[in-house]
Parts: C-alpha cells; structure tokens; sequence
C-alpha cells in the first residue's frame, strides 16, 4: 500500500512539474481569405508557463511597423476579443528585417473576458484551440498577420487567417 501511495505521488509530482513548464507556439502570417489585405509578413511566438506566469519571445519578419500584438479569444476562422495586450507591456526593438518582442505574461494582464482569471485559464483556452496572436499595423490596423497557438510539439501546423478585431 504505502508503495503504491508512493508512486501515485511521484506521478502526480511529475505531471504538475510538466504541467508547469509547458511550452506554447504560434506561427504567423498574412495568408487569408481577405482579398484586401495581402501581406507577406511572417512571425512565430513562443511562450514558457512557469510558477503561474509565462514568457515570450516573438520574431516579425517582413512587418516593422507594428503597433498592436495581442492575444484574442477565437478559433482558427473566427475573429475574437483581445485577452492580454502583448505590445503595451512587451520590449521591442526594430531589426534589418521586422521586429523583436519579448514579454512576460501574469494574471493581472489578463483583459477582456479573461480580466480577473488566471494564467491556467488562459492555458485551458489555449488547450482548446481557442487563442490566436494577432498583429496589427497602420496599413492593417485590424491584423496583419495572425497564427492560432498550441502546445509547442503538437503539429503547429496551423492554416493562419487575418482581418482580425
């Protein structure tokens, strides 16, 4: 019995170490159905959760005047409300060749319908299928380029869409 109690723990301890430091990815870019917006821009997001926060790091190729990158809550051919605003507290910096953003991400950036919610809740919608990043620009200031986000590993094969609120 106190065998079997032991490895149910070690189990557990495991699952929420991974749990923890899961890794998240977004691939970005202007392809859609929108006939006006035609941008060859390209990005990729990758986040870490750690200790109830998570990091991120965001490469823009092709785009260098950006000025909104958000999380909104929506399926991959939907277009949904913001939930954390990556821009307003990220660093960037402008590169020969688009941008580079890096941030951290807690409860209290939680906004929209995720205001008063939790990193693990922000995860779960992730978990669903149910967060895209979106980039905006002045020539596209509803996105320019987007990529819904998933675990990291899990085929990030994502058809993008833009257009986005």
């Amino acid at each position: 019995m106190a065998v079997a109690f032991a490895i149910v723990l070690m189990a557990t301890a495991v699952t929420q170490s991974y749990a923890q430091n899961e890794k998240y990815r977004a691939k970005l870019d202007g392809n859609n159905e929108v006939p006006s917006v035609n941008s060859t821009g390209e990005g990729v997001i990758n986040f870490k959760t750690k200790d109830g926060s998570m990091s991120w790091k965001m490469t823009i190729n092709g785009t260098k005047d950006a000025t909104g990158v958000q999380i909104h809550q929506g399926k991959n051919d939907t277009n949904g409300k913001a939930i954390v605003d990556l821009f307003k507290t990220s660093k960037h910096k402008s590169t020969p060749t688009g941008m580079i953003l890096r941030g951290n991400i807690t409860d209290a950036n939680l906004i929209g319908s995720m205001k008063g919610k939790s990193i693990s809740e922000l995860k779960s919608a992730i978990a669903n299928g149910d967060t895209y990043v979106n980039v905006k620009t002045k020539e596209h200031p509803t996105g320019e380029i987007r990529g819904q986000i998933k675990l990291k590993g899990s085929g990030n094969n994502t058809t993008s869409t833009n257009s986005t609120q």
